[in-house]
């Protein structure tokens, strides 16, 4: 090993623990700013999904989803519009009807709810039973 790769390699070896700081750092801070966002006083829901599952919540005004768990991705669809694949943390403004699904066969979420006025589950058939 000559000098070049010994020094090439010990850079690395010290930005590594540098990066992994300063990405935990503005992670904290992109999560406090999304609890933040819903207002001084959000209703909390947390939801468990298992794989495949999928849940719609009833609300108005601002949301804040966090996804938790070892698949932190989510599939969520805002006043039946499109899906969206969230990551870790999604903020959504004037909703009323929010649909999650986890995309995952293998691995269940705990989905983190903060609703800027009071927020509830049901199911996507009482729905359709409720209109008809």
């Amino acid at each position: 090993m000559n000098l070049l790769t010994a020094l090439l390699v010990l850079l690395l070896l010290l930005s590594f623990p540098i990066l992994l700081a300063t990405w935990l750092h503005y992670y904290r801070k992109i999560i406090a700013a999304g609890v933040e966002y819903p207002g001084p006083n959000p209703h909390s829901l947390t939801v468990v999904l298992k794989p495949k599952d999928r849940v719609t919540i009833e609300t108005e005004g601002k949301v804040t989803v966090i996804v938790e768990g070892l698949n932190a991705w989510l599939v969520a669809r805002r006043n039946e519009g499109p899906p969206r694949r969230v990551y870790k943390i999604a903020l959504f403004s004037d909703v009323k009807y929010l649909e999650m699904t986890n995309p995952s066969t293998v691995f269940a979420i705990t989905v983190r709810v903060l609703c800027e006025r009071e927020c509830q589950t049901f199911n996507s058939r009482d729905k359709e039973l409720e209109r008809t």
